[in-house]
């Protein structure tokens, strides 16, 4: 009879327990439901905020304190793929929250959570949308001001290289080449500001579904490249502009040595001092050097550099013009030196025959005392 009475007192405990059992798990649902709840208000109210948010991001201007360039559109487009992940996740997040509270509340309080959702459904939409349009818009402008900021980086960023012009006897080697890099330059500096000219006209070259800040970003960005190409073109002519004054430079050395080298053979009856052609190219060594010291100076500015071919150094217009200024001045000593030689010839030649007078003026007294003629004056002669 004692297992009887025992399975009867199990029996009895039972119900009670599954009782509490049940109570528990209406407790933890009911407190799993208004966690859930929380979480999806909050999560509801993120989102709201971020759509809302969002919108103005999409459609507001670069910043102004940046400079204008393809950087900006850069940093704008990767910002809005940034927000368009953010969205993205603030969305997923939302709707998985959002499902799982809809399948624990009541069927009277489903339909208020799909209205909720539906709606902030279509703001997320509609946001994507907008989303994408300034995306596509902002990567048709990369597509049209990248090429020329490219190429403009490449005219005008670095400026102009170091120029060398070798010079060998007063004559520059080579220069050909450099005058033609120069062109080539201009070439390529002339077909950039015709791109620019035609991009400043947005009905012709620039597409029309371009959002209207982006726009005005591809002008601002036009205009600085354009800019930039007229003021190395500038570079580029004052460059040619220099090294024109540098070949009528050398021209001028040249001419100053030729009209020094000309008289090889002065008249005897002037000092080299005095000769035209020494003194004429004394003065225009006066002249030079400061011409030289002017346009070193300027050769300087403009990044061209001239080198001795001979030496293989670097070398200045006042260097050439000192050099050429000693060898003037050791083709004067030279005729000085020349001077006194003839002079001395001629001394020479005089000497010589006044000897030659004396010894026969000595030869016809001889004669005339050998004939006893004691007074050999005319009178006498004529007196005997």
């Amino acid at each position: 009879m004692e297992p009887i009475k025992n399975f009867s007192q199990t029996s009895e405990l039972k119900p009670q327990q599954e009782e509490s059992i049940l109570e528990k798990e209406g407790k933890d649902c009911s407190a799993s439901l208004n966690d859930l709840q929380e979480r999806y208000d909050t999560q509801r109210a993120i989102l709201e905020r971020h759509l809302q948010d969002s919108e103005s991001r999409v459609t507001s201007d670069f910043p102004g304190e940046t400079e204008r360039s393809s950087a900006c559109l850069q940093g704008k487009l990767t910002d809005l793929q940034v927000l368009q992940a953010d969205t993205d996740a603030c969305w997923d997040e939302f709707e998985v929250t959002s499902l799982n509270l809809k399948s624990l509340v009541s069927d009277t309080e489903k339909p208020v959570l799909a209205q909720e959702r539906d709606l902030l459904k279509g703001s997320e939409q509609a946001l994507h949308v907008l989303l994408n349009t300034r995306m596509e818009s902002l990567e048709m402008a990369l597509q049209i001001v990248l090429p020329l900021e490219k190429e403009c980086s490449l005219l005008c960023a670095s400026d102009l290289s170091l120029c060398t012009v070798a010079v060998q006897d007063l004559h520059p080697l080579e220069i050909d080449g450099v005058y033609q890099n120069l062109r080539d330059i201009q070439d390529s500096i002339a077909k950039q500001i015709r791109i620019c000219t035609n991009l400043e006209e947005p009905s012709v070259s620039v597409p029309r579904e371009l959002h209207t800040l982006d726009q005005c970003m591809i002008q601002d960005i036009v205009l600085k490249c354009r800019l930039q190409l007229e003021t190395m073109n500038q570079k580029v002519e004052m460059r040619e502009d220099a090294l024109d004054a540098l070949e009528g430079f050398l021209a001028s050395l040249r001419a100053a040595k030729l009209s020094a080298e000309l008289p090889a053979n002065p008249p005897a009856s002037k000092t080299p001092e005095d000769t035209p052609a020494v003194s004429s190219a004394e003065e225009d060594i006066l002249l030079m050097k400061e011409k030289a010291r002017l346009l070193d100076e300027r050769l300087r500015t403009l990044g061209i550099n001239i080198k001795d071919a001979e030496e293989g150094e670097s070398t200045t217009c006042e260097r050439l013009v000192g050099a050429l200024s000693v060898n003037l001045a050791a083709m004067g000593g030279q005729r000085k030196e020349e001077g006194p030689t003839e002079d001395k010839k001629l001394l020479e030649a005089c000497s010589s025959k006044t000897h030659e007078l004396f010894k026969n003026i000595q030869d016809i007294q001889n004669q005339i005392s050998k004939i006893g003629l004691k007074d050999p004056t005319a009178p006498a002669v004529k007196h005997r």
